[in-house]
């Protein structure tokens, strides 16, 4: 399934298990797509932390 017509298809059905959660991780980039994930599946927030501090060094 192509990432975008998941994303739409997210909005109406929301996260109903890990599959979905770890598609919203690698295709979502709405803060509040990004917070539902952290809310119901809390072990990806060091992951996205990761990611951040990565772009961080990045911009450096």
């Amino acid at each position: 399934m192509p990432l975008d017509i998941f994303i739409n298809m997210l909005h109406n059905n929301g996260i109903t298990n890990k599959l979905d959660a770890w598609l919203t991780f690698l295709a979502a980039d709405s803060p509040d797509d990004i917070i539902m994930l952290l809310n119901k599946y809390p072990e990806f927030r060091s992951m996205y932390e990761d990611i951040y501090v990565m772009c961080l060094n990045v911009e450096r």
